[in-house]
């Protein structure tokens, strides 16, 4: 199951970096991601469940994706509605906040790791009119920004009942 939706924010938004601090406490961060918590670990419907967010030059797309039995659907369905409500408006709390802060971190010299990642990188900055330093932008960003500034750009952006949808497989029972 892919739930999908269009953001009005592009490259040269600076709440892209809160939306992406988010998306990291939501479903990036793997077993320590709130979906993968509540949809697998406490309830046990899915063997994992993920956020994904792409930001482009013009426009952004949320992902939300999980698989699961079909009679699971619907339920599954609530929960990320359930953390996508969440995230909006509740602040996340400080230790889920270090947590993705310190992932999303992490996961920048991998980025630049290897002469090919640092050319695709080099030249995806470039294309994207983006600073050739932007891996130590972001990670600027992201240690600066706040709990609040996370719940904020989270109301802003993301509309839960407004996701599109696609179910690949037998047709859920309830749905």
């Amino acid at each position: 199951v892919v739930m999908g939706q269009q953001l009005n924010l592009n490259v040269h938004n600076p709440d892209r970096y809160a939306l992406q601090l988010g998306n990291e406490v939501l479903g990036g961060n793997g077993f320590a991601s709130r979906l993968m918590v509540d949809i697998r670990v406490k309830h046990g419907y899915s063997y994992g469940a993920n956020s994904l967010l792409r930001i482009g030059r013009a426009r952004s797309r949320f992902y939300v994706s999980y698989g699961s039995d079909p009679d699971k659907v619907k339920a599954v369905d609530e929960l990320v509605l359930k953390n996508l409500n969440q995230l909006r408006e509740t602040p996340v709390n400080a230790d889920e906040l270090l947590n993705a802060k310190q992932a999303l971190v992490r996961s920048i010299p991998l980025e630049v790791s290897g002469v090919d990642n640092i050319a695709r990188m080099l030249l995806s900055w470039s294309k994207m009119g983006e600073p050739l330093n932007q891996p130590m932008v972001a990670a600027r960003q992201y240690l600066n920004l706040t709990a609040g500034q996370v719940q904020a750009v989270f109301k802003r952006s993301i509309r839960p009942r407004h996701l599109v949808q696609v179910v690949e497989g037998p047709r859920p029972k309830q749905h």
